[in-house]
């Protein structure tokens, strides 16, 4: 998958166009939510000396995942979903797209247990009351497991690109045109990784 590739596949499943601001674009303003809030967010790629030191970091120098954070995207955010990138420190100057969450989180500071050495924790979904990590392993499969059971595993992709595209599909169906939530915060988690949830939870559908 390319930078333009993925910028179409999050355009045409937001229905809305993206908005170029320093450090990435920005897709589907929600007023709604915030002032300053989007359904979507892709960053801008990371050069491969900044990506080197971070993998290194998080033991998986040779996680294919460096790809592309380096050549496509430094993480994204999309609804209850994100992809995580490099961050070497908190920025609070930045302004219009932010910053992507730290790949320090998942591989150095919350990692799931039971994890292989060479699994990267490359992004992460919410729900009500629980959260999912997404794991890329050594040849480019990606699993979403619970975050701190690495073999609780709720669905696997072949690919990054696969991951995207199914979770793309199935999160544009849960959101109206101007990026309103059509269902309840629990069925924005995918679907198998609801059995993770501890709580009922209370009535939160927007109308």
């Amino acid at each position: 998958m390319t930078r333009d590739e993925l910028i179409a596949l999050v355009a045409t499943s937001l229905s809305h166009r993206p908005e170029p601001v320093p450090g990435g674009c920005l897709f589907c303003h929600i007023p709604h939510v915030a002032e300053f809030a989007y359904l979507g967010r892709i960053y801008d790629p990371v050069s491969t000396e900044r990506a080197s030191a971070a993998f290194a970091e998080a033991r998986n120098p040779g996680n294919p995942y460096f790809r592309f954070a380096t050549q496509v995207a430094n993480g994204l955010r999309i609804a209850n979903i994100s992809l995580y990138g490099v961050v070497e420190g908190i920025d609070r100057s930045v302004m219009g797209i932010g910053q992507p969450i730290s790949l320090r989180y998942g591989n150095v500071i919350e990692r799931p247990a039971g994890l292989r050495e060479t699994d990267m924790v490359v992004g992460g979904i919410v729900g009500w009351s629980s959260t999912g990590a997404f794991v890329m392993a050594d040849d480019a499969t990606v699993r979403l497991v619970h975050a701190r059971d690495g073999a609780d595993v709720a669905d696997a992709w072949p690919s990054l690109e696969a991951m995207l595209r199914a979770e793309l599909i199935r999160l544009a169906a849960v959101h109206d045109g101007d990026g309103r939530e059509l269902c309840a915060a629990t069925d924005l988690m995918h679907p198998s990784g609801r059995r993770w949830e501890t709580e009922i939870e209370p009535g939160r559908l927007r109308h």
